[in-house]
């Protein structure tokens, strides 16, 4: 079959597929597609196709879900799965508040490990004693965490299926990521519309979710939904989608992936000849170090930005990728001088003192809450703290906080929830009060508490109009994002895998999510030195087609050497350096 015939066949056969998906009269399917194959596209034809606008779209991630809704809005309600069940939530437990710290909370009271209690949810291990402590406990606080939270809308669901309104269409993405307890809820939604559901279990890269794409195939499976798929990849490159055979084919030889759903996975040529002209070769270049690899992304990652005039930012998506760990973005953000004003600023952690707002917050609107003066004990700043141990364990009998704490430690908390409430309307007045807090607590509270409540004018998204063209993200951060240029950074065992003789499906999985983020050129960046240390390429590296890879090694003076002559110079060092 030469090009043409090539062409017309698969603008044949994605038509037919699509139309398959279309015109099935089923009210479950499940659509099992690769990345990059058309999903939000056939999204956006069923919602066109729909009667009414009560459609609902969920995801699992957030980046995604603001790139589906941007397209989207008009035809369905675009939530996170999370937050879906949240609206539920707050109306079946009025009172109640959700908090992230609550597994901090409660495991320090029960003296277990904070990380057991998302797998008991998970895969809703009820009858263990550990779950019925949390549920307990929970309740205590009248407040619930991430996936308890889930857990409780769940059995109100069961037993008031009402509580859903009803949809024409209900359409689930991502479905891989799903765990035991949240597919359980997503059947659920099967009484309350038409079902599509989508998903690719080569994307399985969560993990703590203790599936790592089971439920995907166990519904592919079961014969109680129609299956279809999306062949046909319009994002990527054809070296990247050979790439991703090549992983594969490799991992499944190495017995690994072994339950996977066999899937075809094919380059759309009517939509990506140009870039397989363009983008011939998958790169890897071999850095000798991470101050070489600082020095090259400076000035590549500038090069291209001052070159594509053609960039914006009205599709939600950047223009370049640097994909690697936490470790390589600390490092690297340091030296990234050139052209960390082209980066999206990663959003800060929580400041320590800052977790004792949360507090004073509730205590503000109930002086007896027992969340409330959970918190503040837990990160209690002012002096005269009373001992957590004694106070918590005779709490566990039932005594609610309020009754237990010391009177003198009760009154100054008080004293300061009143002095913090006293908000003013000038910059003068509002200093006057900050002051006197101070002086009346001896310094023992610090600036940032006090401001977070008093200061007036407080911008907290100074930035969030600007436009980043380039973005630092994680492997698992990198779901739901696109790019022209990728650069994945610190390819190396120990790393990614991070045991070469004891390789996991999921960093499999991360590998492929990191390489079909590509649109035109994917440059991998394996790092010979780490803080002195010599460390090997990715045993994932030998897995690829040597045929449709370039390899260079590229060392700091090299790239100095090029830098200092002229763009042509460095461009053809990129190309040419071995």
């Amino acid at each position: 079959m030469n090009k043409e015939e090539l062409i017309a066949f698969q603008e044949r056969d994605s038509e037919e597929k699509i139309n398959e998906i279309l015109n099935s009269s089923s009210s479950k399917k499940i659509i099992v597609a690769g990345p990059g194959t058309g999903k939000t596209y056939v999204f956006t034809l069923i919602l066109e196709r729909s009667n009414s606008k009560q459609n609902l779209v969920i995801s699992f991630i957030n980046r995604l879900i603001n790139d589906l809704e941007y397209k989207l809005k008009d035809y369905a309600k675009v939530v996170t799965f999370h937050k879906f069940c949240i609206h539920i939530f707050y109306s079946q437990f009025p009172g109640w508040k959700i908090i992230t710290c609550l597994n901090e909370i409660i495991s320090s009271d029960l003296n277990i490990d904070k990380n057991a209690f998302d797998e008991l949810f998970h895969k809703m291990k009820d009858s263990d004693k550990n779950f019925n402590a949390f549920m307990e406990r929970s309740s205590y606080y009248k407040a619930a965490g991430f996936n308890d939270s889930i857990y409780r809308v769940l059995q109100k669901v069961l037993d008031n299926p009402e509580i859903i309104s009803n949809f024409e269409n209900i359409l689930i993405d991502e479905f891989q990521d799903f765990s035991e307890l949240e597919v359980a809820f997503i059947h659920q939604l099967e009484k309350h519309g038409k079902v599509l559901i989508v998903g690719d279990d080569d994307q399985a890269i969560y993990q703590s979710k203790y599936d790592l794409g089971k439920s995907l195939r166990t519904l592919y499976n079961c014969g109680s939904y129609t299956n279809f798929s999306l062949p046909y990849c319009r994002r990527c490159p054809k070296v990247i989608v050979n790439a991703v055979k090549d992983i594969i084919e490799n991992a499944q030889s190495h017995n690994h992936l072994k339950d996977r759903i066999k899937k075809e996975y094919t380059a759309f040529e009517p939509s990506t000849q140009e870039l397989n002209k363009n983008y011939p070769k998958l790169l890897v270049y071999n850095m000798a170090s991470i101050d070489a690899t600082a020095t090259f992304l400076n000035h590549y990652i500038e090069l291209i930005i001052t070159s594509d005039l053609n960039w914006n930012n009205n599709n939600n998506e950047p223009l370049i990728l640097i994909i690697g760990s936490k470790l390589y973005y600390n490092y690297l953000m340091k030296h990234l001088s050139e052209i960390s004003k082209y980066i999206e600023p990663r959003s800060k952690e929580e400041n320590e003192d800052l977790k004792i707002s949360k507090g004073y917050e509730l205590l503000m609107k109930d002086n007896e809450s027992n969340l409330g003066w959970r918190i503040v004990l837990n990160n209690d700043k002012l002096r005269g703290h009373p001992s957590n141990k004694e106070i918590i364990k005779e709490s566990l009998n039932g005594k609610n906080l309020v009754d237990i704490l010391p009177a003198v430690y009760k009154a100054k908390h008080l004293e300061l929830l009143a002095l913090l409430s006293n908000k003013n309307m000038s910059l003068e007045e509002n200093d006057k009060l900050k002051s006197k807090i101070k002086k009346k607590l001896n310094n023992e509270l610090s600036d940032e508490i006090i401001s977070h409540f008093i200061d007036i004018n407080i911008s907290t998204s100074e930035n969030s109009n600007i436009s980043y063209p380039v973005q630092f993200v994680t492997y698992q951060g990198a779901k739901g994002l696109a790019a022209d240029y990728v650069f994945i950074v610190g390819v190396n065992d120990g790393e990614i895998p991070c045991k070469p003789e004891d390789i996991k499906d999921f960093e499999i999985c991360e590998f492929i999510v990191a390489l079909t983020r590509t649109r035109k050129k994917c440059i991998i960046m394996p790092i010979k030195n780490v803080n002195g240390k010599t460390i090997k390429p990715s045993t994932f590296l030998s897995w690829l087609n040597e045929k449709e890879v370039e390899r260079n090694v590229l060392k700091k003076e090299h790239i100095n050497s090029g830098i200092k002559s002229n763009k042509a110079d460095f461009m053809n060092l990129l190309s040419n350096s071995s």
